[in-house]
């Protein structure tokens, strides 16, 4: 069982299965080839590979824990409010 205290204070832990807060992403290339084999084999019944890359978001301050293998943090990323006055998304070039 792992656990990871968030800069919130915030405890994580992942003894609970299936975690709210857990996010496990493949990159594209091999999303497409777990696709293929899936279609190929035409079973559900089939092994995951270890995903590239597994988020934990903090469901107290949603900040976002990146981790690149089982244990390390390879970035965190601090939400903003991006619909605050100052702060609005323009699609103008």
């Amino acid at each position: 069982m792992s656990q990871m205290k968030c800069v919130c204070g915030f405890m994580m832990r992942d003894h609970d299965r299936p975690l709210e807060f857990e996010y496990e992403c493949y990159k594209g290339s091999q999303y497409a080839r777990i696709c293929d084999e899936l279609y190929e084999e035409g079973s559900t019944d089939y092994d995951l590979p270890e995903p590239d890359v597994t988020i934990w978001r903090c469901p107290k301050c949603q900040r976002i824990y990146w981790f690149e293998g089982i244990t390390n943090i390879a970035q965190c990323y601090v939400p903003f409010e991006p619909f605050d006055k100052g702060n609005e998304l323009s699609n103008t070039r």
